[in-house]
């Protein structure tokens, strides 16, 4: 039985428009194994005090309207069928034999894209490739506050896949994400699509990471919904439970068309449904200590081989079950350790011993995901081949660098704040009059 929460308002221009979007009060997935999110993720956080995320609803109205969730049910074939639906369980997409199944590797990092994390996320794919002869792919979450956006459109136009970390990031406390308001989420998402687009061009924006991993529930969804970019998928929920084959199965990419069978071990999860949108399970591994960890830099290693090693167990789990994507996520940290980035490089390169696995983007994940066709087909599966140009690069030595102080002014002393590189700045004029920042996208307000 569901029972009737709330009744939502939305405010647009100068209308109150009346909207029944109410909260359905369900079990969705099993809280038991809630936790601190310090059991999955390293946090280092660090609260910028200077701004405060705009809490106020923006003002005029938005297109298109709002996104009204629709009330949970149990997922079955009946009521969920691809390309756009898929029941939370580890079923195999397209009722395709393991055999026929290719084994995805998704490879992601999240926050700053900076000279560091850039250099080193490259060096991970180095001389890796796809049984198809294209180059192996990853998803960077790009996060604003430190992020070079001239690397940002230079690993787009190498092949890599964009997604939205938001503005702030972990320059926010954990517990600010977990509790923030839907508007909150709103302006932090749908402001970073529009810096990433101004000054990176990214223009095929589908995924968001929430910082932390730390989902915010139905305020998050209802965000992603709302924003103009209308996100496909998230892959921010950690999951303990379906993390192993010998337990409740391997768990698989799936959409909240319909009630989750996903655990929330990172309170909030979602409890309505988002038809169109789409989860990325975040499934553990288990470090030297027996302990579960989501991203790599939070997992307990004293030599390389500690690394590869969980890597491989994880690894062999989905390959000789039900194939379900196998994710690999990580923080720009794990990348300033020597041997654990040699770890992983070395599990990577084993993996190319595989005929059957391919390193694919999220969002090429989910391609075939929603259009699942048997191995022997993936040659001609469009998606995936790399006959088609990537986004040009701008040469670095037309780039001009804008500097700002800590209020977000621009500055042309030897100690600022802030700094902003792009392929869309390469004159001092034009550098935005202010640093970018959370209800002030285009840098005009400060």
């Amino acid at each position: 039985m569901y029972f009737l929460r709330s009744i939502s308002f939305f405010l647009f221009a100068s209308r109150i428009q009346l909207s029944f979007c109410g909260s359905i009060d369900f079990k969705n997935g099993d809280n038991s194994d809630a936790t601190d999110g310090a059991l999955f993720y390293d946090h280092r956080s660090r609260v910028d005090p200077n701004t405060d995320v705009v809490e106020e609803e923006a003002s005029g109205e938005k297109e298109p309207g709002p996104f009204c969730p629709k009330p949970c049910g149990p997922c079955s074939a009946r009521n969920c069928s691809l390309p756009y639906c898929k029941c939370s369980n580890d079923a195999i997409p397209g009722g395709l034999s393991q055999a026929d199944a290719p084994q995805i590797v998704v490879v992601t990092l999240q926050n700053a894209v900076n000279s560091q994390s850039y250099s080193g996320w490259l060096s991970l794919f180095e001389d890796l490739k796809n049984p198809n002869g294209c180059p192996a792919t990853g998803t960077f979450f790009a996060s604003h506050i430190d992020t070079d956006y001239y690397f940002v459109q230079s690993l787009q136009s190498k092949g890599h896949e964009i997604g939205d970390n938001t503005v702030t990031s972990t320059r926010r406390s954990v517990n600010y994400w977990r509790t923030a308001t839907e508007s909150t989420w709103e302006h932090e998402i749908s402001d970073q699509a529009s810096v990433l687009k101004k000054f990176a061009n990214v223009t095929d924006l589908r995924g968001f990471r929430a910082p932390y991993l730390q989902m915010g529930g139905d305020n998050q969804l209802r965000a992603m919904k709302n924003t103009a970019v209308r996100l496909l998928y998230d892959a921010s929920r950690v999951s303990v439970k379906f993390s192993k084959s010998s337990g409740d199965g391997l768990l698989w990419p799936y959409s909240y068309d319909n009630q989750s069978t996903q655990d929330c071990v990172q309170p909030p999860c979602p409890r309505q449904c988002y038809p169109g949108v789409w989860e990325i399970p975040m499934l553990v591994f288990w470090d030297v200590d027996s302990k579960p960890c989501a991203v790599l830099d939070g997992c307990q290693a004293k030599t390389y081989n500690d690394i590869f090693r969980l890597l491989y167990d994880r690894f062999i789990d989905h390959y000789k079950t039900n194939r379900a994507p196998f994710l690999i996520s990580m923080n720009p940290a794990f990348l300033s350790s020597e041997f654990k980035v040699k770890g992983l490089r070395l599990f990577l390169k084993y993996l190319t011993s595989y005929k059957r696995v391919y390193f694919v983007s999220v969002g090429r994940a989910l391609d075939w995901i929603q259009n699942p066709i048997p191995f022997s087909k993936l040659d001609d599966f469009k998606p995936w081949k790399c006959s088609r140009p990537n986004p040009p690069i701008c040469p670095e030595e037309t780039l001009n660098r804008c500097l700002y102080d800590g209020k977000r002014r621009s500055t042309t002393a030897s100690t600022f704040t802030y700094a902003l590189r792009s392929c869309a700045i390469t004159r001092p004029q034009d550098c935005p009059q202010c640093y970018p920042w959370v209800g002030d996208p285009e840098g005009r307000l400060c």
